[in-house]
């Protein structure tokens, strides 16, 4: 094959990976314990059965403690650097946007720890945001080219820069630290996102039965896009209101998150997806309960309809066009190119378009 073919054949399998890539499988998940009263000093240092559990991450080698006792959350993390130390609270499947994000490091003087919020891919201190500092207990230590940070905060503030972790429930988990940067703006050296679960307290189980339904609105064609809508009604058929429901996509290759969203004062909640090819679509909702209401979950299957013939050049993925227009182009070039010297040729009289002497002429007879 040509360079120029290798080019072609490299551009059109990356739009074919782009247009059909699955959603992202389900990850590990850590978990956030309950436990009355908390045996966790804030001390900065942790020892063996001080913590009922813990994670290990295997993107970034964080080792992360969690626990709480219904009103506050105790954290404990040791990073393999002396640089900053940073974990993040925020919806599933987002990393710092709208999360409440702990970031500090341990000098000899002192330990520094600020209450951050994260908006798109920076975080600004909440006091600076207007809101207030809520971190309850902070201590570290470094040994061993490790940092060990500890510290204690509410699962609720009340504050609108931080993210209200609720028992029962499933949030995104953002991880990182750096190396060897003792500030709270230095690039990270590894970084990580996973779910977090927040065990309930086991005296307070919920008793109620709530009623999920999900279905859809829109076309059910590839390359349209479809809203899934959920509904949550109590046992007495009232909405349930600001309860996060997770929307999720059965493929192939496991399950993917498709977003949390809360429900509004209808008790509707509800996600868009665009289905990518003809065939069958199965989703489901999940509402994994409160202080009330046991979890419940929906689910639905959509059938895709192939997309309309005189529509299917628009629904084959923008980077597909580009190459088609890119060799139709250059074969219209090509075919300009052969008319224009064909042109030349016969207005010259010849292929080389050489006047023939009159010499010439008289030998082979002509006038």
């Amino acid at each position: 094959m040509t360079p120029r073919g290798w080019t072609v054949a490299a551009l059109v399998t990356a739009a074919m990976l782009a247009w059909i890539s699955p959603p992202v499988a389900a990850q590990e998940t850590a978990t956030m314990f309950f436990a009355r009263p908390v045996g966790a000093a804030v001390d900065g240092q942790i020892v063996a059965g001080e913590y009922p559990g813990s994670f290990l991450d295997p993107t970034t080698g964080m080792e992360v403690f969690l626990v709480h006792d219904g009103e506050n959350m105790t954290i404990g993390l040791v990073s393999p650097g002396l640089g900053w130390v940073a974990i993040g609270f925020g919806p599933p499947g987002v990393l710092m946007d709208g999360a409440n994000i702990l970031i500090g490091y341990v000098t000899p003087a002192s330990t520094v720890l600020s209450d951050d919020f994260g908006v798109g891919f920076q975080h600004t201190a909440d006091t600076a945001l207007g809101g207030q500092d809520d971190i309850l207990a902070k201590a570290g230590s470094e040994a061993g080219g490790r940092t060990t940070l500890e510290l204690r905060f509410p699962l609720d503030t009340g504050d609108a820069y931080d993210f209200r972790l609720l028992q029962g429930q499933t949030y995104g988990l953002t991880l990182a630290y750096s190396s060897t940067a003792d500030d709270l703006v230095d690039q990270h050296t590894s970084a990580s996102s996973v779910p977090v679960a927040v065990t309930r307290d086991p005296s307070q189980q919920p008793t109620r039965n709530a009623t999920l339904r999900l279905g859809s609105s829109g076309e059910e064609v590839e390359g349209r896009n479809t809203s899934l809508v959920a509904t949550l009604l109590g046992d007495d058929g009232g909405p349930l209101t600001g309860s996060p429901l997770s929307f999720y996509l059965n493929s192939s290759v496991g399950t993917g998150l498709l977003g949390t969203v809360e429900t509004n004062a209808n008790g509707v909640a509800a996600v868009n997806y665009t289905l990518r090819s003809p065939g069958e679509f199965s989703f489901f909702v999940r509402f994994t309960g409160d202080a009330d209401y046991r979890p419940a979950q929906a689910n639905l299957t959509l059938i895709a309809q192939p997309a309309p013939t005189d529509a299917a050049f628009f629904t084959t993925g923008l980077a597909i066009r580009i190459v088609i227009v890119a060799v139709l182009a250059g074969v219209a070039l090509a075919y300009a190119y052969s008319l224009f010297q064909v042109i030349q040729i016969r207005n010259k009289g010849s292929p080389t378009g050489r006047t023939p002497d009159p010499a010439e002429r008289r030998k082979d007879g002509s006038p």
